[in-house]
Formats: structure tokens, C-alpha cells, sequence
């Protein structure tokens, strides 16, 4: 018979950062009522001093020899919230480990509250960095809901840059989520990719652009040799997780996982230009960021839908 753990758990013993040196798995200890033997139980979470927030599910119950003690549950992690997301080309958080390969790894580097760079937890080395410029560097705030670490960009001269497109996407396929809050939009422009750069590339052929237009008008931008832009919209000062995806000649945007809004467009043309974080042709992005990921296949929408629904309940979107 199972035990309920709601009734039963007294308290969450971490020794060690999960991940760390230590190698010692965190257990939960739970009191009577007991049951002889081997009894299978939920899946709960277990959150460590380093704010790690890791799924975690019970593997076994098992009896103790003295009756004095309780019984005890040994947990074993379940994975990461990028995990399951396949061809992952860059993952980026300053508030949690999003890749299993990854745990117990520095997240961002930093100079007081300035960041400098946001640390590739895809294992492929492809760090947001602000190319030996002080000016560019974002600054370090938990001003996201539940306090959440995140980088804020001032709208004016921040901005981070990473590899070249063709590292975090193909030219038929992709994806790019970042969650966000806009702060303020002062472009109004028909044309995408003279607003405000969320995320996009240095030569203008794809990327995520805000508009001041209906509170704020998010564009997914794709070049195939015209501007193909579907839009959405949200409002300032709202945390959202946002996504650009392109596969099967058509181009996506969404927000929070909700109905995707798209238009046929074939494959990006050019996929030379440097990826920027917080700008793009038309200008700066008033923003601030918890989380990013990419992926070079934009046909994985269950998996996708997966991820999206974790970094909303994280960040509070």
C-alpha cells in the first residue's frame, strides 16, 4: 500500500550540491505509518541551497533494520528541463542547471553586478559574451517573478553576442525560446527587423524583434529572400516565454506555449551573421532575460510544448 507523502515527509536532507563532489544523494526521511519491504511512491521535487530546482523521483522505500528510525527515501534524479529536447545547439540560464551534462556548472560570469558572459550549458561552447566591452554588459537583477535571477538590458548600449547562426539553427529547421519581460518599446515599424532586437542576428536574416505597436507586437523574422514575419502580442512589463521556430517552410511565433501564428517561408538565406542578445538592425532591446535555449530542429513541437510549460512555471510566466 502506498504511502501518502504529503502526511509523511518531515523534512528534505541535502548533503551537498546534487551534482557536486560530494556524491552523496539527498534523501527525504519520512515517519509511520511503515510498510514492510519495498513500496513505490510519487514523484516530488527537492530544491537545494544552490537553487537548484530538480525533479526528483523516489526510486525505493526500504525498511531499517533498528525500529527506533524511520524509514528512509533514497531519490534519483529524472533529468533536466532541456533534457529532452534533441539536436540542443545552446542553453543559457543564470537561475538553474538546464541540462543534466551540465549540473553544478558556473551559469555566468560577472563583474560586481555587470554580467559578462552567460555560460553554454549545451556542452558546444556557445557563450554570450560581451566581446571585451564593458559598455555592452548587462546587469544582474532577480527583478523576474519569484525572484528569479535574470539579465537586464538597459535599452541603450547593452547587448551580448554569441556564434554565428549557423551554429544554433539549419537553414530549413530551428528553434529559439527565451523567456523575457519588455520593459519598454519606443520603435513603431512595419517592418520587423527595424524594431527593437530581442534576439537576432547581425546581418538582419532571422530573429525575435518588438514593436511598440498594440502594447507590444513580438515578430518572428525569417529571410528567404523577402521578410516573412508572423506577430503576436503581449504587454510591458509581463514575463513571457517567447519562441521563434521555423520548420517544414513555414515560420512560428508563440507565447507561453499558447496557438502558434505563421506564414510560409522557405529556407534562411544567409546564415553568416553573429547572434546578438538585446539588439538587432533597428536597435536595442529594453529587456531583462532568465532563459534561452536553441535547437537546430523546429519539428520537435511535443518536446518543445514540454520545455516551454517548465520555464513558464519557473520564471512565473
Amino acid at each position: 500500500m502506498p504511502i501518502n507523502l504529503d502526511s509523511c515527509i518531515t523534512g528534505i536532507f541535502v548533503p551537498g550540491n546534487i551534482g557536486a563532489s560530494s556524491g552523496l544523494p539527498p534523501i527525504v526521511r519520512v515517519i509511520p505509518p511503515r510498510e514492510p519491504g519495498i513500496i513505490a511512491a510519487t514523484v516530488i521535487e527537492v530544491a537545494t541551497a544552490a537553487d537548484h530546482i530538480l525533479p526528483m523521483s523516489i526510486s525505493q522505500i526500504s525498511e531499517p533494520a533498528a525500529a527506533a528510525d524511520a524509514p528512509v527515501a533514497t531519490i534519483t534524479s529524472s533529468g533536466q528541463a532541456l533534457d529532452g529536447i534533441a539536436n540542443l545547439t545552446g542553453a543559457w540560464s543564470l537561475s538553474r542547471d538546464l541540462v543534466t551534462s551540465f549540473v553544478g556548472g558556473t551559469r555566468y560570469t560577472k563583474s560586481g553586478t555587470d554580467i559578462i558572459t552567460l555560460e553554454d550549458q549545451s556542452g558546444n561552447n556557445r557563450d554570450f559574451t560581451d566581446g571585451g566591452s564593458a559598455t555592452r554588459r548587462p546587469t544582474e537583477t532577480t527583478a523576474f517573478p519569484a525572484s528569479r535571477l535574470c539579465a537586464d538590458f538597459d535599452g541603450s548600449s547593452d547587448f551580448l553576442s554569441t556564434v554565428a547562426i549557423s551554429d544554433l539553427i539549419a537553414n530549413s529547421s530551428g528553434a529559439m525560446v527565451i523567456s523575457l519581460i519588455i520593459d519598454a518599446v519606443t520603435i513603431n515599424d512595419a517592418t520587423s527587423y527595424s524594431n527593437h532586437g530581442v534576439m537576432a542576428d547581425s546581418a538582419a536574416y532571422m530573429g525575435l524583434y518588438a514593436r511598440n505597436f498594440s502594447g507590444v507586437t513580438f515578430y518572428a523574422y525569417n529571410w528567404d529572400g523577402s521578410a516573412d514575419q508572423p506577430s503576436t502580442t503581449g504587454a510591458v512589463g509581463t514575463a513571457y516565454v517567447l519562441m521563434w521556430r521555423h520548420h517544414g517552410g513555414n515560420v512560428y511565433v508563440s507565447l507561453n506555449g499558447g496557438t502558434e501564428v505563421s506564414v510560409a517561408s522557405g529556407n534562411t538565406q544567409s546564415l553568416s551573421g553573429t547572434v546578438n542578445l538585446g539588439t538587432g538592425s533597428g536597435g536595442a532591446c529594453n529587456m531583462k532575460v532568465a532563459e534561452i535555449f536553441t535547437t537546430s530542429n523546429g519539428g520537435q513541437t511535443a518536446a518543445l510544448a514540454t520545455a516551454i510549460a517548465n520555464m513558464k512555471t519557473h520564471v512565473g510566466a
